[in-house]
């Protein structure tokens, strides 16, 4: 079966299911048939199956949004490959030579971030929501941008080649 065949199949049960869900109520409180009237009428009101009653979905654990920046603002704590700051609009991320990376660009508007990062003729830029727990990797660097508690955004960098000499 082909993934779009599939898919297809997939959202037309979830629909069942949900307007079956949705208008088997309603179908069942139809008009109830006139007192003194004993032959069946075609308004009598038929009952969809039950559908057996789906589990709870259990609790998230605390997000680690919450979580401060362990280096604050200090840029520089990210020059050997590992940090974790908070980031600001216009903050530019030096990284030590040996990463051979040029400074990353870090441009923020509300929750979204976007980073602007270049090596030996490579060029990427990349956008991403801070409350959506999204990472981006590249050239060896994780970026992993969040929400703190007071609204900031924090970044947890780290290149896989850090405490590497």
């Amino acid at each position: 079966m082909s993934t779009r065949n599939l898919g297809l199949l997939t959202a037309t049960t979830v629909a069942a299911l949900a307007f079956g869900g949705f208008a088997g109520p309603a179908l069942a409180a139809a008009a109830p048939t006139p007192p003194g009237d004993d032959k069946p009428s075609s308004h009598t009101a038929v009952r969809p199956p039950t559908m057996p009653e789906m589990p709870a979905m259990p609790a998230m654990p605390a997000q680690a949004a919450a979580q401060p920046a362990a280096d604050g603002h200090d840029l520089s704590a990210c020059a050997d490959g590992e940090c974790d700051v908070v980031v600001r609009d216009g903050d530019e991320i030096r990284l030590d030579e040996r990463f051979k990376l040029e400074p990353i660009r870090v441009d923020v508007h509300g929750s979204r971030v976007t980073f602007r990062l270049e090596s030996n003729n490579a060029h990427m830029v990349t956008s991403v929501d801070a409350s959506q727990h999204a990472t981006v990797h590249w050239k060896g660097l994780t970026l992993k941008p969040r929400m703190t508690e007071d609204g900031k955004i924090a970044l947890a960098l780290s290149h896989r080649d850090a405490g590497k000499h």
